[in-house]
């Protein structure tokens, strides 16, 4: 069944590739905060019972983030089709406290490593200006943080969950670019990559 589909999408993409000459694109740029990303560096534990050691040990204050940053391959096969490849990563950090005296014992930090590839609909195709929308499907990797294994009370004893490795989808409903060869854009997107507003600068080859 996989082998089908598979053969499916390389004849679409042949068929799309024959009818149109195949341009591409490069884009880099910054988005808001990823809120599903930032979650997952938030290491709340679940108790059945609190022990001494659950209640005093250490805690960690607010994550921070600077956004995602991300680069784009784009291949357009047709005026309003193309299709993206992004890379994206995303870097997180905490100050830990001690449970007893609440003084500070360092920072911890990691970074969250996204692959996505998106399908581009452009509903507006000017030589200046250009209107878009895509639809992103991948995967996001979580380094850092002691690799997001997460620990909660049974009445087994404490149980440990890796929860380094999501799925993550992302919808740009609205999306602009402006210009000719060096172009810049911005879009709005929901999703885990980032929620609200991404922008930067592209190269059509």
């Amino acid at each position: 069944m996989k082998k089908k589909i598979l053969i499916s999408i390389a004849l679409l993409l042949t068929a799309l590739g024959a009818q149109a000459e195949i341009k591409y694109d490069l884009r880099i740029g910054a988005s808001l905060v990823p809120v599903a990303g930032s979650s997952y560096f938030s290491a709340t534990e679940t108790y059945f019972n609190n022990t001494l050691a659950d209640i005093y040990g250490d805690y960690h204050g607010p994550v921070h983030t600077t956004g995602t940053f991300t680069a784009d391959m784009g291949i357009l096969f047709k005026k309003w089709l193309g299709m993206d490849i992004c890379l994206g990563a995303c870097p997180f950090w905490m100050e830990s406290f001690n449970g007893v005296t609440d003084a500070s014992t360092g920072k911890k930090s990691g970074v969250a490593i996204y692959l996505m590839p998106k399908i581009r609909f452009t509903f507006l195709n000017r030589e200046a200006v250009r209107l878009y929308a895509n639809l992103g499907v991948g995967v996001g990797k979580y380094f850092g943080f002691d690799e997001l294994q997460y620990s909660y009370a049974t009445s087994f004893g404490r149980r440990y969950v890796d929860n380094s490795f999501k799925p993550e989808i992302q919808v740009v409903p609205f999306g602009v670019e402006f210009g000719r060869k060096v172009f810049g854009f911005c879009e709005v997107g929901v999703g885990t990559m980032y929620m609200g507003i991404s922008a930067g600068i592209g190269y059509k080859f």
